[in-house]
């Protein structure tokens, strides 16, 4: 502005780049983006919204388990483990220190394995539904005013959102059980009161 304060704007890209015939209003980002939190905290206090939340949670959740990381020490556990039978093998037959201390060695690796294993099982454990709703609840309470929680619940939450002159569309990062598509809300309200006449520009 002639004041020298920076004003920013979401706006249309065709209109910009005069591609098409796109008319549609330059809006406010802090405006909008204030209205798309507010609707998102409203949309997710719905019980069934939000039910549908933690079930794709936790399906994702499932699907994310490092798998591959487990196997790979399982199977160098099962190659340590042979390993000492060949060398218990060889001290029936014999009383060579070399083998008696590469046994050794072999018995403190799997042992150091077997405590790796489980840690990784633990550690990818899924977390329960009851913690996800915790955080989720957590997040979208009050004490709203915080810019960092409002910035974290539109970059975790919001895949996309569609302005019109009738209405706004909001799509959100998650899916429908046994859908392809992305969950969303249409909202009439915002996308008219800006075309009504106040941020004509």
């Amino acid at each position: 502005s002639h004041s020298g304060k920076v004003h920013r704007y979401f706006a249309c890209s065709g209109g910009i780049n005069k591609k098409n015939d796109c008319n549609t209003k330059r809006i406010p980002v802090a405006e909008l983006e204030d209205y798309v939190f507010e609707k998102t905290v409203e949309y997710f206090e719905d019980e069934a919204v939000l039910s549908e939340l933690l079930d794709a949670l936790e399906a994702y959740a499932k699907q994310d388990v490092d798998h591959v990381r487990v196997d790979e020490l399982k199977a160098a556990k099962r190659e340590n483990e042979r390993r000492q039978k060949n060398l218990i093998g060889f001290l029936e037959t014999g009383t060579d220190s070399d083998i008696r201390e590469r046994l050794e060695s072999l018995r403190k690796e799997h042992a150091s394995l077997t405590t790796e294993i489980a840690n990784e099982l633990i550690r990818q454990e899924p977390p329960s539904r009851d913690l996800m709703q915790f955080f989720i609840e957590d997040l979208l309470s009050d004490g709203t005013n915080d810019k960092s929680k409002k910035n974290r619940i539109l970059d975790d939450f919001v895949y996309r959102v569609a302005v019109s002159e009738t209405h706004t569309t909001i799509e959100y990062n998650y899916t429908k059980m046994n859908s392809e598509t992305l969950a969303y809300t249409k909202i009439p309200g915002f996308a008219q009161f800006v075309f009504g006449g106040r941020y004509r520009i």
